[in-house]
């Protein structure tokens, strides 16, 4: 039965995310930056003009790489963000796995959420986000060492999500004596 639970529950976030899938145009930002990085120009906006126009450094080195191996970014974009939104699935599938059920209730729990639909494949930082997030919960619950490794994985996700995590890691370092 719990296979089964898995099976739907994938089956069902994959087609959702897939059917909903588009690209927000603060993504085409990172596209430009991504395409002048990998075409020898370096991480710019312009060419000649030393500005950073990327928040999410960690993003924006796995979408080069991605482009780079690829020399496409629409649909490569959208199938890595499925793939990493899945991934993060997979993560919170075994932290919260606990019934056979439970995987069922977590798709239908992230599927009744418009942030997490809309912005899973937006080719914005949000998916690599949820997974950074799970992998955090994960580390917290798993060892102590790892949440602050963890954390800094998460630091290089992006500036937006930051704030959350920070005081968090600084706050549990503190407590147990762990240098991070």
């Amino acid at each position: 039965m719990r296979r089964i639970s898995e099976w739907l529950s994938i089956t069902l976030l994959s087609l959702v995310m897939l059917v909903n899938a588009w690209l927000v145009d603060d993504a085409y930002i990172t596209f430009r930056t991504v395409v002048n990085a990998v075409n020898g120009h370096g991480l710019v906006w312009n060419i000649g003009e030393r500005v950073q126009v990327y928040t999410h450094p960690l993003w924006m080195f796995l979408i080069s790489g991605l482009y780079a191996v690829t020399s496409e970014l629409f649909f490569s974009v959208i199938v890595f963000s499925w793939v990493v939104s899945l991934g993060a699935f997979f993560v919170a599938r075994q932290v919260v796995a606990r019934h056979w059920w439970s995987p069922m209730l977590l798709a239908i729990a992230l599927l009744a959420s418009k942030a997490v639909l809309d912005y899973t494949s937006s080719g914005l930082e949000n998916p690599l986000s949820y997974l950074l997030a799970v992998f955090f919960r994960q580390a917290h619950t798993v060892s102590q060492h790892h949440l602050c490794i963890c954390s800094a994985r998460r630091v290089m996700g992006g500036a937006p999500h930051n704030a959350g995590y920070s005081p968090y890691c600084v706050s549990t370092s503190i407590s147990y004596k762990i240098p991070c």
